[in-house]
């Protein structure tokens, strides 16, 4: 049996009052790995952790089977795209690609480095220094100088905030791009629940440094585990277990509360009706606020201490802000959260 192209065994690492992991996963070549999670939650830790520039505490980093943990982040084959970039202000864009190349004592600008300007479109920026160029322009430039070595490993942290959708798109069509036609598995970071589900393979969950969530995208979107893990994959009205003791003496509540999960309950705001007739399992609700977007209208629901959310599309119309009625929702539409134990993928 081939060992995996990469392979995470009890990876460990933090600092003093954070502790992340351990971290099991294995990744095949050309595989593409999304990590999300709340803020604080290890995301950019993990990928320092494997470009070897933060200490893991534990655990090890294989290459197909191959131990490179204690390698030097120079020769350990992987490619790191941090959050700011960390391109060279004071060299231009030939010479920041370029530069993997030269610190593996390979002479720059050479063949390799003038191919990677054409395939990111950076040929006629090649004399241009950083500051000269948009921001999709310098995504650009350090996703080239992260391939210019041939990694092994591609980390990619918040690739795209900040960008517009246009140079948004661009970009992630050239990750695609690389991912497939290349021997590089690729572990990205983003909130972007748009760009995340249109290339991952796998979702990687972390929250508060423990893995929550391993599995792919279709199991997370039909399972998700948690609050921020049912949010990410499109439930707007999630409610916790803190959400949900609030109103735990209601009688209009009993539907949701037999229904949640030890993490709570979700509900897409496509499964919500708002009724002028009281009923069975339906919640008194008053209509706080209605917008417009440009399916419909989106219809912001107050119901007891809880804030739920309705989308309507035409030829529905609206209700009335301050409008009084009832909230209705089939029972088997409400996704229980039951957290780790049961959310988990494989």
């Amino acid at each position: 049996m081939n060992s995996p192209w990469v392979a995470l065994e009890g990876l460990r690492a933090g600092y003093p009052g954070f502790e992340l992991g351990p971290v099991d996963l294995s990744m095949g070549r050309r595989e593409v790995v999304v990590v999300v999670g709340p803020s604080g939650s290890g995301k950019t830790t993990l990928l320092r952790c494997l470009a070897g520039l933060a200490r893991n505490s534990g655990g090890r980093l294989l290459w197909e089977g191959r131990d490179v943990t204690s390698t030097s982040p120079e020769h350990r084959n992987v490619g790191y795209v941090p959050q700011g970039l960390s391109l060279f202000p004071h060299r231009t864009v030939e010479q920041n690609v370029g530069f993997a190349k030269e610190t593996l004592g390979a002479p720059t600008p050479d063949r390799e480095v003038r191919a990677l300007l054409e395939r990111f479109e950076l040929t006629s920026l090649a004399r241009r220094r950083p500051h000269e160029l948009s921001g999709g322009q310098r995504q650009r430039v350090a996703m080239a100088r992260a391939l210019a070595a041939h990694p092994r490993l591609l980390l990619w942290d918040e690739p795209l905030s900040g960008l517009d959708v246009l140079a948004r798109d661009d970009l992630v069509q050239m990750m695609l791009e690389v991912t497939s036609q290349q021997d590089v598995a690729l572990l990205l970071v983003t909130h972007d629940p748009s760009v995340a589900f249109s290339v991952a393979d796998r979702f990687l969950l972390l929250h508060g440094g423990s893995v929550r969530f391993l599995g792919d995208p279709e199991r997370l979107m039909s399972s998700p585990c948690d609050a921020f893990s049912a949010r990410f994959a499109g439930y707007e009205n999630v409610l916790s277990t803190q959400d949900l003791a609030a109103a735990s003496g209601a009688p209009w509540a009993r539907p949701w509360l037999d229904r949640a999960g030890p993490e709570g309950i979700a509900c897409s705001a496509e499964r919500l009706s708002f009724v002028q007739e009281e009923g069975r399992g339906r919640l008194p609700a008053v209509v706080r606020w209605v917008h417009r977007d440009p399916l419909g209208w989106r219809v912001g629901l107050e119901c007891g201490p809880w804030r739920l959310e309705q989308h309507l599309r035409p030829p529905l119309a609206p209700p009335e802000v301050r409008q009084r009625g009832w909230v209705e929702v089939d029972e088997r539409h409400l996704l229980p959260l039951r957290g780790l134990e049961e959310g988990r993928g494989n």
